[in-house]
């Protein structure tokens, strides 16, 4: 998570680990055998779409300001940080 921290935003790096609540939840279903109710699946969605519009913001509005490097990629940092939820997500399950 913390490689894909300085490819991109600290405040999108914060925003995005939210998304450990649907992880932990899809996790939880598949090896606790656990029963979720429609208030849950409520919260989870809005978690989800909330997570997704932030994630999806160094996307459609890159920073004009910062030199175009290697260093600087939106979208790798994005997939490191959301692959290290995951396994956060399995450490908490």
């Amino acid at each position: 998570m913390f490689v894909g921290l300085t490819m991109i935003a600290a405040s999108i790096y914060q925003m995005l680990r939210g998304c450990i609540v649907f992880v932990a939840t899809i996790m939880s279903i598949i090896f606790l055998n656990k029963r979720y109710y429609r208030h849950h699946w409520t919260a989870l969605s809005i978690v989800v779409v909330g997570v997704a519009i932030v994630g999806a913001s160094p996307l459609i509005y890159p920073d004009k300001n910062e030199e175009t490097d290697d260093s600087n990629n939106p979208l790798l940092g994005l997939i490191l940080v959301l692959s290290g939820q995951i396994f956060s997500g399995l450490t908490m399950v």
